[in-house]
């Protein structure tokens, strides 16, 4: 028996003469190949025009500009389709009719104007003839079986064009792609959405908002965290951002508002921006930081205040938001009231004399008219305590306001 030079599996003992083959029926099957092929010609910008055979007739001129920019950037990816212009009689008139490319056209006129390409430019293009599949049926079929892409698929590629060229920045990827610079930051910050909520986004579970207030933070784990908290009927964007930020200061607080933005900034705190709401708000992160830059700039409200020739000066924090004006107050400084006479004439401040003592017991904040006390009422004239608000910030009266 013949031994084959190489090893042969049991199933193959057949095909290696092994074993004697069984009566089988064998069938030819011929196999066909269509090939699909048509010629792309270069013709002149100049000569190409808008056809009227276009199904497009909505939002025509709808990201014109960004359509631009991407040509400019990658080239046209994409061949117009076209057919000779024919006049009255039917014969050519030498130019072409753009039937399917009715947005390209106009970005690649726009890039004309700018002197980007120039007006003869040569433009590839497929031409119709007669035979072959009309131009409105050309534009029909290029406009509805087009499908867009997933947005989790679109900001996965803008993360990955971020992180793989080398020295394009966000700024160069929103030129490359006529985008604002705030919409590749918007898109790079939903790239760092935890991949099991991403899937969830992609299977319809989640949507677009859900995935904006999960993307206040790019702690993952927090992200996952919150989504297995909440029931279904609890998954609302609001909700999403207060159990990731209850932790965090919010850029509109008062004590904020008293110490700047930028001096905390300018300091090395940290800000969380929430990209996707209007008012572009954020959180405080280093809270530590931003107690310290309020008791400083504290510190040197009252020294101000004290240099003034002030006997008492006091200052103090809001025991809790919502007390006091709502930019808060600034340091207390009081000065002595000008009494009156019967006609409502002011006597010189100098015939008034009042204790010392008696100034440091009444507190008040310019809510009120009338003061509040520490101590027991002295039985005095009616007085005017007077007081003088700073920049925004914490009022200064705990519980007097």
């Amino acid at each position: 028996m013949h031994t084959p030079p190489y090893p042969v599996s049991p199933t193959g003992k057949e095909a290696a003469g092994l074993l004697p083959l069984p009566n089988r029926e064998f069938t030819m099957t011929n196999t066909i190949t269509y090939t699909i092929t048509y010629t792309t010609t270069e013709i002149s910008l100049a000569k190409l025009v808008p056809s009227p055979a276009n199904a497009r007739r909505t939002g025509t001129g709808l990201g014109i500009e960004a359509l631009a920019a991407s040509i400019q950037a990658h080239g046209l990816l994409q061949s117009l389709v076209v057919r000779p212009a024919l006049d009255g009689e039917g014969q050519a008139t030498g130019k072409y009719e753009v039937a399917a490319g009715g947005r390209r056209l106009p970005a690649l006129k726009l890039l004309a104007k700018r002197k980007r390409i120039g007006k003869g430019a040569a433009i590839p293009c497929r031409v119709l003839d007669g035979d072959g599949v009309d131009g409105a049926e050309a534009s029909l079929a290029e406009n509805v079986v087009r499908l867009d892409m997933h947005p989790a698929d679109q900001f996965e590629a803008f993360a990955a064009l971020h992180q793989n060229r080398t020295g394009l920045g966000i700024e160069g990827i929103a030129a490359r792609f006529g985008v604002s610079a705030h919409t590749v930051r918007q898109r790079l910050r939903l790239a760092v959405v935890s991949p099991a909520l991403v899937q969830a986004y992609r299977d319809a579970v989640l949507t677009l908002d859900h995935m904006a207030a999960f993307a206040v933070t790019e702690d993952q784990a927090a992200q996952e965290r919150v989504h297995g908290q909440l029931q279904d009927w609890q998954r609302h964007p609001d909700a999403i951002r207060r159990l990731l930020t209850h932790a965090l200061v919010p850029a509109t607080d008062r004590r904020t508002l008293f110490v700047g933005l930028d001096a905390y900034t300018a300091a090395g705190g940290t800000v969380q921006r929430d990209l996707f709401s209007e008012d572009g708000g954020g959180w405080i992160v280093d809270t530590a930081l931003l107690e310290r830059l309020v008791a400083e700039r504290m510190e040197r409200e009252t020294e101000a205040v004290r240099a003034e020739g002030w006997a008492w000066v006091a200052s103090a924090l809001a025991p809790r938001p919502g007390r006091g004006s709502a930019a808060g107050c600034g340091p207390a400084r009081w000065r002595p009231p000008r009494r009156t006479t019967r006609a409502g004439r002011s006597l010189p401040a100098a015939t008034t004399s009042w204790p010392s003592s008696t100034m440091a017991a009444a507190t008040t904040c310019r809510k009120r008219s009338r003061p509040s006390w520490t101590g027991s009422r002295p039985s005095l004239p009616p007085w005017r305590p007077e007081r003088t608000c700073g920049s925004p910030g914490t009022c200064r009266l705990p519980g007097r306001c």
